[in-house]
């Protein structure tokens, strides 16, 4: 998938922050990977998430000074479509308060960011969640194999889609840090598990 396609995605999610939605909804929990072995690997640090990838998976690491998004690790170094990942930090909690504001959450059981995404995965069928059906296509959720795999502090949603056989959006959120971390791009489920499992918390200096 090319760079702009990837920026045309990030800006629909935007786009749909003001656009109703469609319906749909579920959830499963799926087993934390076991440990890849990557042998030569690339440590990427992103905020408080330390990646421990296999060289294979990075050939360049580009940083962003903006606001929406902040890294894109390339496949092949001199190939820039080769795209395996953006990383965003996302400002959900801005988004978080003007759904509340609203009412959005009434029906749900939202009291935190994990509720959120948990709540994302309930089926908008009641007249009453008629609003779940805007938040799902916000977030990304809406006609994907939608899963949760927690370990330690860690929690992680990833929302593979239908669709396309390897575009995937994933949120981690880690205890005792209110960000919430956004990955996207082309991820099958063999970046996917070698993600999760050099997953690390890494201190911010």
């Amino acid at each position: 998938m090319r760079i702009n396609q990837h920026i045309a995605l990030l800006l629909l999610t935007l786009l749909f922050l003001t656009t109703p939605g469609c319906a749909g909804g579920s959830m499963s929990l799926t087993p934390w990977p076991s440990q890849v072995s990557s042998g030569d690997s690339v440590v990427v640090q992103f905020m408080h998430l330390e990646f421990r990838l296999p060289r294979s998976m990075v050939g360049r690491i580009i940083v962003h000074d903006v606001s929406w998004l902040n890294l894109t690790i390339v496949r092949e170094p001199d190939n820039p479509n080769d795209i395996l990942l953006f990383g965003v930090k996302q400002d959900f909690w801005n988004i978080y308060e003007v759904l509340k504001k609203k009412g959005f959450f009434e029906g749900l059981d939202i009291h935190d960011a994990e509720g959120f995404f948990d709540s994302l995965a309930a089926s908008p069928s009641k007249p009453e969640l008629e609003n779940l059906k805007f938040m799902r296509e916000a977030f990304s959720v809406e006609g994907t194999e939608y899963t949760k795999s927690v370990k330690g502090e860690f929690t992680v949603y990833r929302a593979a889609s239908h669709k396309h056989p390897v575009a995937s959006t994933i949120y981690i959120l880690i205890d005792g840090d209110k960000t919430v971390y956004q990955l996207s791009g082309d991820i099958s489920d063999a970046d996917y598990a070698a993600l999760l499992s050099g997953l690390a918390r890494a201190s911010v200096r």
